[in-house]
């Protein structure tokens, strides 16, 4: 299913644990199965192992200097991999992360640069 921006928006009317930084502001943290031309494409609430990856979307607002932001994502607790991100002067900038799965329960985090969580979603892998 494409990406339907209006269904979304008024589904996830606000993220998870968002935290605003002094110039960061998350407008969307999804989870998705797949992204493409850095649009989510299926918005999901959790995997299975049909799935081969989890995909993590964001669009936030920066209105300083490029900043660093960090995905960093959890298997059962631990970390499992962290990957720095570039967000540059935008109302509307797009980037995402992904990774591997295997069953048991992730998490997924938005880090500023100061390691403050931005945003997160948890989610489920089951067989």
């Amino acid at each position: 299913m494409p990406y339907d921006g209006e269904r979304v928006a008024k589904q996830n009317r606000h993220v998870d644990n968002q935290t605003e930084s002094d110039t960061l502001f998350v407008h969307e943290f999804l989870l998705a199965r797949d992204v493409v031309e850095r649009e989510p494409v299926d918005v999901v609430e959790s995997y299975t192992m049909d799935d081969s990856r989890a995909w993590c979307f964001v669009r936030i607002h920066n209105s300083e200097k490029m900043q660093d932001v960090y995905f960093e994502w959890y298997y059962e607790d631990e970390q499992y991999f962290r990957m720095n991100a570039k967000i540059g002067v935008s109302d509307n900038w797009r980037t995402y992360s992904s990774v591997g799965l295997q069953p048991g329960q992730w998490r997924v985090q938005l880090r500023d640069r100061h390691g403050a969580v931005l945003a997160e979603r948890t989610f489920d892998v089951s067989e």
